[in-house]
């Protein structure tokens, strides 16, 4: 663990040129600092300098230039918008069989001469119910993740703009902006590590329990710069890594993998995954690191890998849609039995009955009451509510 005497390589060393300058203040957090706007500008002109020669396969930044072309460390994992929610909602609910099944009998409860209620539609009333209790329950985890997700926007960081340090919050940070992380702090985007107050080492340690479980410290290593940069100080750092140049792939939710390049004068350094600080990891045992930010938001190998597990499907719920087709499957078998049945009990009894229409004993005519009637009385049998009873 570093001294805690061991002044900060932030800070002017005593003894220069700068040591009779009025100290800065340190920076409150503001939402909008007027220093970080007015960069923007002169930003992104360079930045549309540097596009015309990208490769697609590849991500290309220069340090200390955001990118404002790719995509924002903003992250949104919510399922619907206002606009949308009801629409895609009720698609995914009649994407059941059982709840179009009710749909179904409710319209032929409706039709005179066919309905087996007297036409009044019995099936609306469950079919309404349930499904306006699972609009509320999605409604509100949706809601859950929304408000999550505003707070991680809204967490508080510091990036390097114009030769000092402004405070801003997450969602601000793009690919290119330099970034300052304190000890105990959360890495806000995947950062390409360029400076750790641990100089003597030059690497950083990290805990990632919230990225892959393990409690043990990582280390991170400093991208090479030669040893004639030992003893520069953190503000000559990023100064002289302004404007330079980093190619690297495309995002990927491989967390040990990772290669690029940086281009330093007549030489070129590989990048590895030893250089890349993770979101969402904890830095440890180091004052503060400086970092590029690489990856940002979605694009990070964070919530790439967290993508992949809101796609998985629990073995309750996949055992449950299993039982829910072999019920419908069964429903249906029954109801064309059912049906068979009923015409051929028609065809040899109707002279017998005189409760039976023997004007119309034709084919289709049998074929089709017997089928609605027996859809109308065999839908007590599918359980329509079982998903949200899962759900609640």
């Amino acid at each position: 663990r570093m001294n805690n005497t061991e002044r900060d390589p932030l800070n002017p060393k005593e003894g220069k040129e700068n040591e009779g300058a009025e100290k800065k203040p340190a920076l409150l957090f503001e939402e909008d600092d007027p220093a970080l706007s007015d960069s923007d500008k002169g930003d992104k002109e360079v930045e549309n300098q540097m596009g015309d020669d990208e490769d697609s396969s590849q991500m290309f930044i220069k340090v200390a230039v955001p990118k404002y072309s790719y995509p924002s460390n903003a992250i949104n994992n919510s399922k619907y918008t206002f606009w949308n929610f009801l629409p895609k909602n009720l698609f995914e609910q009649f994407s059941s069989p059982i709840y179009l099944f009710y749909l179904l009998v409710v319209f032929l409860e409706l039709i005179p001469g066919i309905s087996a209620s007297h036409n009044i539609p019995l099936s609306l009333f469950p079919l309404l119910f349930f499904l306006i209790i699972q609009l509320i329950i999605d409604i509100t985890i949706d809601h859950g993740v929304r408000k999550d997700d505003q707070e991680d926007n809204n967490l508080k960081t510091e990036i390097w703009n114009r030769d000092q340090e402004v405070a801003t919050v997450w969602q601000n940070i793009y690919p290119g902006h330099v970034v300052v992380v304190r000890e105990d702090g959360k890495v806000p985007a995947d950062l390409l590590l360029i400076y750790s107050s641990n100089m003597n080492s030059k690497c950083c340690y990290i805990q990632t329990n919230e990225i892959d479980g393990d409690k043990n410290l990582k280390v991170r290593m400093m991208i090479p710069t030669g040893d004639d940069m030992e003893d520069t100080e953190a503000r000559e750092f990023v100064n002289y890594f302004t404007n330079i140049k980093v190619t690297y792939e495309k995002p990927n939710p491989g967390l040990n993998s990772f290669k690029g390049s940086l281009k330093l004068g007549n030489k070129t350094i590989p990048l590895l995954p030893s250089h890349l600080v993770l979101r969402g990891s904890i830095l440890k045992d180091t004052r503060f690191i400086i970092g590029i930010a690489l990856y940002t938001g979605h694009d990070t190998k964070l919530h790439q890998n967290v993508v992949k597990k809101r796609q998985k499907v629990s073995p309750l719920w996949v055992k449950m849609n299993s039982a829910i087709w072999i019920n419908f499957y069964i429903t249906i078998g029954l109801v064309i039995f059912c049906t068979i049945y009923f015409m051929i009990f028609v065809s040899i009894e109707k002279n017998n009955k005189p409760y039976f229409d023997t004007e119309n004993t034709n084919f289709f005519f049998l074929f089709l009451k017997g089928l609605t009637f027996w859809i109308q009385n065999c839908a007590l049998l599918l359980p329509i509510g079982i998903k949200t009873k899962l759900h609640l």
